[in-house]
């Protein structure tokens, strides 16, 4: 009991500390499971459903039986960005649209099927394996006004930024019943299986000098897109212990996951129109018809997804009340990059601009602080209500901060749902609203001196609401 106690203090030293020198806030979605989201996040010393294989392994050792969730989740993000205008932009190579943007997504609809199969298991132990989705950005952005009078003839894609990247866990896991209505602990596998769709706008420098690199000419404008999957493996542990009748404790902790991502990236260069530089000199009069160039090859790029640790407290103040409250910290800071390594340099065919080996985006993440409050009230025998608050501190900083991204601030939210049990079966529901306060990105960044900047200037708010239904079947 005395080495129980040391880890929990140890646990609650770490958080402590690291809650008080970082701040962040991720790619991950906004919670595992209709009971923790109308929790909001506030599980780890609760974890009595399927979702505890994510949430806090340790306490699948009290769960009665299999449990397979078909949920519907309906996500209505309103992000808006008003880009700078003027100065900010000189030297960019282009001029961003003027006015409040938009994403070019409206409601996303999410059907998903998660759930725990528990396999044969002794009285102490149980063994069985879930499966759910950990990481999600679904995002389009039309965000680039080339300049007027570079070319009428070929360009980029309307949505010039695009990121879907989602990821899912296969978790085979283990929980151990220690002493019984007193301890368990659990640990489980993270089979990760990772899809990522990128898009952006890429400037190549125009190599050539007067006349034909003045404005708008200074750089040619390409488009990018990479399509991959691969998967990675990592590992999740957890500790459920009672104090006493009323209150629990739990602990938990992730390792960092390297999904190993494999595709091919498209590159897609659009050549400036000008009659004038054309007919100057037959030299490079090909590059200012208005056509375009383009290469393609497969790429690698390791996808380096955070480890995080928990601490949890629950307490029952009766047999309808029960209270909780979560402090986690997710590990940002080790996802510093994002590096697309092609297989063949991408090569445009002029010989004054080398082949691409590989494009870097920069990221410099800090970590993340979440805290979690909840609170669950059994109206009758299958009725229940609940409701809870998050706080999760922003992870970009502002030199590399993109409005695909969606992380536009400390973000603050509240969650109400509801169950009605029958029989095997219980329906739930949930919603939840979040939102961020105003941030103001002042001027372009570039992080790794490549030629591509790294930060859209401008104003950015968001909100979002969420709403999730969920049909559980226990078997």
């Amino acid at each position: 009991m005395k080495q129980v106690c040391r880890i929990l203090i140890i646990g609650v030293v770490a958080l402590i500390f690291t809650a008080s020198v970082t701040a962040a806030a991720g790619l991950s979605t906004t919670g595992i499971g209709v009971k923790a989201r109308g929790l909001g996040g506030a599980f780890r010393a609760i974890a009595d459903d399927w979702s505890a294989a994510y949430w806090n392994p340790a306490g699948l050792a009290n769960l009665e039986s299999s449990e397979l969730d078909f949920t519907l989740l309906l996500v209505n993000p309103q992000p808006t960005f008003t880009p700078a205008t003027g100065d900010q932009l000189l030297g960019s190579g282009y001029r961003m649209k003027t006015g409040e943007r938009y994403p070019d997504d409206h409601v996303l609809p999410f059907p998903s099927f998660s759930g725990f199969i528990k396999l044969p298991s002794t009285e102490r132990i149980t063994f069985g394996a879930a499966i759910y989705w950990t990481q999600d950005v679904n995002t389009s952005w039309d965000l680039i006004d080339i300049p007027a009078g570079y070319n009428n003839d070929v360009g980029p894609s309307k949505n010039d930024y695009r990121l879907d990247l989602d990821v899912w866990d296969f978790h085979p896991s283990l929980a151990v019943d220690v002493i019984k209505d007193k301890l368990q602990v659990g640990a489980g596998l993270s089979l990760q299986r990772g899809d990522l769709v990128f898009r952006r706008i890429n400037l190549f420098a125009n190599p050539w000098g007067p006349p034909y690199d003045g404005e708008p000419y200074h750089n040619f404008f390409g488009q990018m897109q990479y399509d991959a999957n691969g998967l990675g493996v990592g590992a999740n542990f957890g500790l459920l212990y009672a104090l006493n009748d009323k209150l629990s404790i739990g602990l938990t902790g992730q390792t960092p996951v390297t999904v190993k991502l494999d595709g091919m990236t498209d590159l897609s260069v659009f050549f400036p129109r000008n009659d004038g530089l054309r007919d100057y000199d037959t030299t490079y009069s090909a590059y200012y018809q208005g056509g375009s160039a383009g290469d393609r090859s497969p790429f690698t790029m390791d996808l380096k997804l955070p480890g995080e640790i928990g601490l949890g407290f629950a307490y029952q103040a009766n047999e309808q009340w029960t209270m909780s409250f979560d402090l986690g910290m997710t590990f940002w800071s080790q996802m510093r990059e994002w590096e697309f390594v092609f297989d063949k340099p991408l090569d445009l065919g002029i010989k004054e601009i080398n082949p691409l080996e590989s494009f870097v985006l920069p990221l410099d993440y800090e970590d993340q602080l979440t805290l979690s409050f909840g609170a669950e009230y059994i109206v009758q025998d299958n009725v229940v209500v609940r409701g809870g608050y998050s706080y999760d501190a922003t992870a970009a900083p502002d030199e590399t901060f993109r409005p695909y991204f969606q992380d536009y601030g400390d973000r603050h939210t509240l969650s109400l749902g509801a169950s009605v049990l029958w029989d095997k079966l219980e329906f739930a529901g949930q919603i939840s609203g979040s939102f961020s306060g105003t941030r103001t990105i002042d001027k372009l960044y570039e992080v790794n001196n490549d030629g591509q900047f790294d930060s859209f200037p401008g104003e950015y708010k968001s909100n979002q609401v969420e709403f999730m239904m969920s049909t559980i079947y226990r078997f």
